[in-house]
């Protein structure tokens, strides 16, 4: 190895022509050109402002002191400032271009280049080739042209990647930096410091490391790493990905997009007005709606969700959660538990009677609730709430407010207080009863009605086959179409029967009853009287208590059957028998047609009873003698009933024997001895039912 230095005065040394190789040149001082040989020289400018070019060779160049101009020229060089603003050339290879002291143009030209400016204001250009770029002042400008090679600036300060710069890695330390990407798809790598990394453009990656770090991906489907620390993401893309690892730290995501946590990522907040939906994981997750209308998802873990602004819709998933709709109308949903759940809206607490724990969920702000797949009991509060109870044999009860109960599938339980309450059921969705405290018609799909309270309200079913069910008061149970089951309960109640495979069930002592039947109908136990409405022409049959049975405008055969009865025809030709015991035969007008008596008995206490507005001349009370008389026709101005006992008729003349003609009232079949004390004379109207 030869070693050549210059003098002081301003030397021009090649090393080719003065056939120096593999030697170190020393340039001493003076504005020096050194010139390097075919083979790896190392040359020193010295003092002044020296031009050094290493040509062919791996070379090693110092410029020293001075404004020195360095150049590579080939192969892997290695090139280094010095004092003053110096400008290193790489040329062609690999190469290590450091400024040092000084603000520095450093320029890498061909090749893979290491460009690290140092101290000063650096301007670095690595061209063609992945270079690496060390920045360590802000004052540092990297220049890099379209497609010219993978490269990256290594930075100890807060830094924003120029264009066409691909990575940004933060050197090792625990300063709290900033990183900014660019257009392209950036690498950004923090350091043991809280860093803020930014992705902007293009699919980024994006390495928090150790720290609080916050990585905003920006556009693109970027990748972020939080590394450890309790990191913060920005998600604004559907094909972003985060990874975090076991017990790396509390993390949070901000996303302006439909989201769904990956592992170990703890909270998820949506931004934004936009209805976007969050799904947490199987940690403890926070998780925070927008403006919009969010559909929340905890999934496993005892997660707080929390719907903000707009009409969300809350599902805790397994755990013990605590779920606030916030404002709006917004919804919380048990559809993925089987178990079965009781909820009530007004203490805003749900419990699992089939899990075993005597944990819970909390409520707050949440207008609605769907059920579980098993059989739930729900209760609203005082809002207007929508309640659904899925699959199982569940009881919704709306509470205050007009509410919309859903049953769903199963045998389902409705409790309504208030009218303006809505039942929705399907075809076919099971055997369903409502508990009404106010009257009520059942809607379509419902089959069963009880009525609740002690207040005196009716029942209404519709074409299905019902069990109306009355409470302790005076109702009315109508079933309309279809085979009815009637039940009253306690209270003077009423039947409506439409078919003649309607069922009246009375227990005994529970009032006074009637039924109201447009069919041919026989007293069932414990109900005492039955009216017959419509035009046809039916049939009453009574039971053994004391029964009224009335008549309707057709031809009737009413049947007392046992027990003191009263039978009242209506308009029609009717035929009544009273049966056993004593029976009264009420007429109320000659316009009522001749009824038929079949089974008048004196003995028994039969009584024949007239209502006076319906026959001129008579009072009420007894008949008197004078009134009556046996035979064909009225024998003076005092008869006003004539019997015949020959043929059992038995007429009214309105004046004796004056000119208007006597009525035929009714026909006594078995042809009884008959006297004035067997009729009576009612002053008010005959009984009415209804």
């Amino acid at each position: 190895m030869t070693i050549f230095s210059g003098t002081i005065f301003n030397d021009k040394i090649n090393a080719r022509f003065a056939g120096i190789y593999r030697d170190t040149i020393y340039g001493q001082g003076g504005d020096d050109t050194i010139t390097g040989a075919e083979l790896s020289d190392t040359h020193y400018g010295g003092k002044g402002n020296d031009t050094i070019s290493g040509e062919d060779g791996d070379d090693q160049l110092h410029g020293e002191e001075g404004d020195d101009t360095v150049y590579g020229r080939f192969d892997q060089d290695k090139l280094y400032g010095g004092d003053g603003n110096d400008t290193l050339d790489g040329g062609e290879g690999n190469d290590e271009l450091y400024g040092l002291a000084g603000n520095d143009t450093l320029i890498g030209y061909d090749g893979n280049d290491y460009l690290y400016g140092v101290d000063g204001d650096d301007t670095m250009s690595g061209g063609r080739g992945d270079d690496i770029y060390v920045v360590d002042s802000i004052g540092d400008v990297v220049t890099e042209s379209v497609n010219e090679g993978f490269d990256q600036v290594s930075s100890s300060i807060s830094y924003t990647l120029s264009a066409n710069v691909e990575g940004l890695l933060f050197v090792p330390g625990n300063s709290n930096l900033d990183g900014t990407g660019n257009d392209l798809d950036n690498f950004l790598s923090g350091n043991a410091g809280n860093n803020v990394l930014r992705g902007l453009g293009g699919n980024d990656k994006i390495d928090g490391g150790v720290g609080d770090d916050t990585l905003d991906g920006g556009a693109g489907d970027d990748t972020m790493t939080g590394g450890l620390g309790n990191d913060i993401y920005s998600v604004d893309s559907s094909g972003d990905t985060i990874t975090e690892l076991v017990d790396q730290g509390f993390d949070s995501v901000n996303a302006s997009v439909s989201y769904t946590l990956s592992l170990n990522v703890e909270n998820l907040t949506l931004l934004g007005t936009a209805n976007i939906d969050a799904t947490g994981n199987e940690l403890n997750n926070v998780i925070t709606g927008n403006a919009g209308n969010n559909i929340l998802r905890g999934l496993g873990g005892d997660d707080t969700l929390n719907g903000g602004a707009g009409d969300d819709t809350l599902d805790g998933g397994f755990g013990f959660d605590k779920l606030d709709g916030g404002t709006g109308i917004d919804t919380t949903t048990y559809d993925f538990y089987a178990g079965g759940i009781n909820a009530d809206l007004q203490t805003g607490v749900v419990s699992f009677p089939g899990s075993g724990s005597i944990l819970t969920d909390t409520l707050a702000n949440i207008e609605n609730l769907i059920g579980s797949r098993g059989n739930d009991t729900i209760a609203g509060n005082d809002l207007n709430n929508v309640l659904t109870g899925n699959a199982g044999n569940d009881t919704l009860d709306g509470k205050g407010g007009t509410d919309q109960l859903i049953g769903g599938l199963g045998d389902d339980t409705y409790i309504i207080s208030d009218a303006s309450d809505t039942i929705v059921e399907a075809v076919n969705a099971g055997t369903d009863t409502v508990n009404a405290a106010i009257s009520y018609v059942l809607g379509d799909n419902l089959e069963n009605l009880t009525l609740t309270g002690t207040d005196n309200i009716n029942g209404t079913g519709n074409a299905l086959n019902n069990v109306l069910t009355g409470n302790s008061g005076n109702n009315l149970l109508n079933g309309k179409e279809g085979n009815d089951t009637l039940i009253g309960g306690l209270g003077n109640d009423i039947y409506i029967v439409n078919d003649a495979g309607d069922q009246v069930i009375e227990s005994a002592n529970g009032g006074l009853d009637v039924i109201a039947a447009s069919v041919n109908y026989t007293l069932s136990d414990n109900v005492e009287h039955l009216g017959l409405t419509g035009t046809e022409s039916l049939n009453a049959t009574g039971n053994a208590l004391d029964n009224i049975l009335v008549g309707n405008v057709g031809v009737n055969m009413l049947d007392g059957g046992a027990g003191k009865d009263i039978l009242i025809g209506g308009g029609g030709r009717d035929t009544l028998k009273g049966g056993t015991e004593a029976d009264q035969f009420v007429f109320t007008a000659i316009s009522d047609r001749v009824d038929s008596i079949v089974d008048f008995s004196k003995r028994e206490g039969d009584k024949i009873l007239l209502v006076a507005s319906g026959f001129q001349g008579l009072k009420s009370g007894a008949v008197k003698r004078k009134q009556f008389v046996l035979g064909k026709q009225a024998k003076d101005g005092n008869d006003r009933l004539i019997y015949n006992k020959k043929t059992g008729a038995l007429f009214y003349d309105a004046d004796g024997t004056g000119g208007a003609a006597q009525t035929k009232i009714a026909t006594l079949m078995n042809k009884p001895i008959l006297g004035a004390s067997d009729l009576m004379v009612a002053v008010s109207p005959a009984p009415s039912l209804f």
